[in-house]
């Protein structure tokens, strides 16, 4: 069957047990986004409103969306579930209001994590995109009009274009075609000679979508193909602009830009 392997397996919605490459935080799991003890207060909420029956509608639909979410294996179907985690498990603090000094440290411990988190994530959003930057060295360096290989059908991943007349290549990045069967291969270097591209473009993010053990094992032959690409690119084309996000704390993926 059809899975979206990049992002883990059924447990990643809880445990977090799995980095997805293309995310800048890694808070699709109930973890991550809501914090430990908030998603165990949120867990704990839905098993008390599921064998009370209280606000069932709530807690059924939280719950079919984390179940089916594990079996697809797609880990952001389960966000919907989150927010109503967290309406549940506050529903067990009531208790407290009477204890208003209780009350208040209980929420603020719950909230420390994600609020943290928030903070951590918008302050790294503040930054330039590592995308922008890379867009204004091609801007400056790359002569106009050029011919670019790059993730044509997955644009967003690319550095920012920007006014350049460029014209595109398209590097494949699917795993699968649409029915699920036929698995899309990487081309060798000399085929984006052929099509006249002067410069190749690949980032991080789709390295980590064809390059991840989940992958792998999903699609082994693809994957392969795309780990012979990027393995020959410095062995077959000099590479000219490099940018990586941990080393100036910014957003966005890794870059590489390659002369052909």
């Amino acid at each position: 069957p059809l899975k979206l392997t990049t992002e883990g397996g059924p447990l990643t919605i809880l445990l977090h047990n799995y980095v997805v490459p293309h995310e800048e935080m890694t808070t699709r799991s109930l973890w991550g986004a809501m914090g430990w003890l908030p998603g165990v207060l949120g867990l704990l909420g839905l098993a008390s409103a599921l064998t009370r029956r209280s606000h069932w509608p709530i807690a059924l639909f939280a719950a079919l969306t984390l179940l089916t979410a594990a079996r697809l294996n797609i880990v952001r179907y389960a966000l919907p579930a989150f927010p109503l985690l967290g309406l549940l498990g506050v529903g067990l603090l009531a208790p407290l209001l009477r204890f208003r000094f209780a009350f208040a440290l209980t929420c603020a411990i719950l909230l420390a994590q994600p609020l943290w988190k928030a903070v951590e994530y918008n302050r790294l959003l503040s930054r330039e995109d590592t995308r922008v930057t890379a867009g204004r060295w091609m801007a400056a360096n790359l002569p106009n009009g050029a011919a670019l290989a790059l993730y044509k059908n997955h644009l967003w991943s690319n550095p920012f274009l920007g006014p350049g007349n460029y014209t595109l290549v398209n590097i494949p990045f699917v795993l699968y075609s649409s029915d699920g069967i036929r698995e899309d291969r990487a081309r060798p270097l000399q085929y984006y000679r052929e099509q006249r591209a002067g410069y190749l473009i690949v980032n991080s993010y789709m390295m980590g979508h064809h390059l991840n053990p989940a992958s792998k094992a999903a699609y082994p032959e693809t994957c392969q193909s795309f780990e012979q690409f990027y393995a020959s690119l410095d062995r077959e084309a000099v590479r000219v602009y490099e940018i990586k996000k941990n080393e100036r704390n910014q957003p966005g993926p890794d870059i590489w830009i390659y002369k052909l």
